[in-house]
């Protein structure tokens, strides 16, 4: 529990003002047929509170009064009757998450504002924002944001967006640019002048591609390993419409 609460006092904590609620997750369920009784439980930053309703029929519900046990993290990991209570109604996942929590071993990232999200990912590279974006859906929808990947290809690039390169980053997204190869870049080009109404001969093409990867040309390697993701780069470099 010391653990736990030491990891909320931290100043990054307070000043973004993460976790200001006390609640740190809240479950609920149906016990297993053939009964009906409902369970609550909350995990707070110290300790952990599980609630039942007995359902029952009309002439019987006076009988029976919601049930509540308050438990401290230090309690939590000695009661076995409330641990096997929450794993035979909730799930063994449930009750190895009380125990992370109860470590201070709680998924943080997840829980940050979107602005905190976004500063981190600045300095993640290509690969590793994808293979993030993957641990859980917010996280995933903040790694596949246009402003996200607008950032990834200023950095890996050395002069700003051009005109072109914006305007197919409007159209098929900033995460899409980036992952193109130059072949693909040209071919999305000669489709954005027709769509215009414009010639789309080679010369033009070539001269905007030209423009376009100006900078380095991104591909879905980590920098240190050298290794390539072909899988990561087949199936986020597909223009295709």
């Amino acid at each position: 529990g010391t653990t736990m609460l030491t990891c909320f006092e931290s100043p990054v904590f307070k000043c973004y003002q993460i976790f200001n609620d006390e609640v740190v997750a809240t479950f609920t369920a149906t016990a297993p047929s053939p009964q009906r009784d409902f369970y609550h439980l909350q995990v707070l930053k110290d300790k952990i509170i599980w609630r039942s309703w007995r359902i029952t029929s009309r002439n019987e519900a006076e009988k029976y009064s919601p049930t509540q046990l308050v438990e401290s993290f230090s309690g939590f990991k000695q009661n076995e009757q409330l641990r096997g209570q929450i794993r035979h109604i909730m799930g063994e996942n449930i009750v190895r998450f009380c125990d992370c929590v109860v470590k201070g071993q709680l998924d943080f990232l997840p829980r940050m504002p979107p602005s905190i999200l976004k500063r981190i990912i600045n300095f993640v590279n290509a690969e590793d924002i994808v293979n993030l974006g993957r641990s859980c859906k917010s996280i995933f929808e903040i790694c596949n944001s246009d402003d996200v990947w607008r950032a990834v290809y200023c950095r890996y690039h050395k002069e700003p967006p051009n005109k072109v390169v914006r305007e197919l980053a409007e159209k098929y997204g900033w995460k899409r640019v980036f992952f193109t190869n130059k072949l693909k870049l040209q071919l999305l080009i000669r489709r954005l002048r027709l769509d215009r109404g414009q010639p789309a001969g080679d010369e033009a093409a070539n001269d905007k591609i030209n423009n376009v990867a100006s900078g380095k040309t991104p591909t879905l390697m980590d920098s240190q390993s050298q290794h390539p993701q072909k899988a990561y780069l087949r199936g986020f470099s597909s223009l295709e419409s």
